[in-house]
């Protein structure tokens, strides 16, 4: 399965953006990437626009490259991140991309649940430094 690539729009230190986002794909899902190869923290906005709750499913990643500092000490790929987000609603879901990127590198799954989902997803990448 081919996942729909959402490029994040890179924040601007002192400064606004204007992004457009990408529509919810239930059927093929989403990979985030990053914008230069280089990880840092990243954000999302998913707006429910559908007629029913919907779940936002951040896979686990792939180690190496995913590591991340989980409770308890241990380093280890985080676990599945499940976000519900109701019915005309809007979630904001940070992310910890040492946790999550997947083997190749430079991208991050997400999956959509139901596959009937309607909406928009808006990543935003942090400005180095924050």
């Amino acid at each position: 399965m081919a996942r729909g690539t959402i490029t994040p729009q890179l924040l601007v230190l002192n400064g606004g953006t204007v992004y457009a986002g990408t529509a919810i794909d239930g059927t093929n899902f989403h990979a985030v990437t990053t914008t230069d190869g280089l990880w840092r923290k990243h954000f999302l906005q998913v707006i429910n626009t559908g007629g029913t709750a919907g779940t936002v499913l951040v896979l686990p990643g792939s180690y190496p490259p995913a590591f991340g500092q989980l409770g308890g000490g241990t380093v280890s790929p985080a676990g599945t991140l499940a976000i519900t987000v109701a019915n005309g609603g809007t979630a904001f879901i940070t992310l910890e991309d040492a946790a999550y990127v997947q083997a190749d590198g430079v991208s991050i799954s997400l999956n959509i649940s139901p596959s009937t989902m309607v909406g928009s997803i808006y990543a935003f990448e942090m400005p180095a430094g924050l």
